[in-house]
């Protein structure tokens, strides 16, 4: 049975990653690096550009990301998911869009939808994810219909989803059933919880 645990930077449940049992593959992006230990991750994902975001203050051409983030990429030795491969970056590796974008509808707003996805294509068994919540600020928000899309492909597949406590992905009230019950009573995928 194959289980990936994608891992974004949200906590409190983006470290518990490093707690996972053996043979859980971790999958994460961009800067999870910072609290991810050596060695865990699997497969890493940096979707943007490499001149993302060039004026928010960090140099320009590392991804609108510090350097240490650049650096990290580059003494990988798991597959670097991009847009293209980047010579820069020994184990980058194209992100096949043509392959998924054929499976699905060309759906993605954040670099998780991608990373599902691509989990989806390979043929998991179970997906989790740690470290994603997406119910602060307006861009997280923005991405969160993507993310529970993909979910809903995922579980209408039947691979078995898991998402931590906490979370508030893929929940709602029941409508028209819970127009009478207690404010906050929703039904909600699977949730496992995760002690870290």
């Amino acid at each position: 049975m194959r289980k990936v645990c994608i891992v974004g930077a949200a906590g409190p449940s983006n470290r518990w990653a490093n707690d996972l049992e053996e043979g859980v593959e971790i999958w994460s992006m961009n800067l999870c690096h910072r609290f991810i230990q050596p060695g865990k991750a699997t497969r890493w994902f940096q979707m943007h550009h490499r001149m993302h975001n060039a004026n928010n203050g960090h140099p320009p051409g590392h991804f609108g990301r510090p350097l240490d983030h650049d650096e990290f990429l580059q003494g990988l030795d798991i597959p670097v998911y991009m847009q293209e491969v980047d010579p820069l970056i020994p184990t980058s590796v194209r992100y096949p869009l043509e392959e998924i974008v054929g499976k699905w509808r060309p759906y993605f707003t954040s670099t998780v939808p991608y990373m599902i996805a691509l989990a989806l294509h390979e043929g998991v068994d179970e997906i989790g994810l740690l470290g994603i919540y997406l119910n602060t600020t307006q861009e997280y928000q923005a991405h969160r219909p993507c993310v529970e899309y993909w979910l809903g492909v995922a579980d209408g597949m039947g691979v078995e989803v898991w998402l931590p406590e906490g979370t508030d992905l893929a929940e709602a009230p029941l409508y028209a059933y819970s127009e009478f019950e207690e404010p906050g009573d929703t039904l909600k995928l699977q949730t496992v919880e995760v002690v870290g």
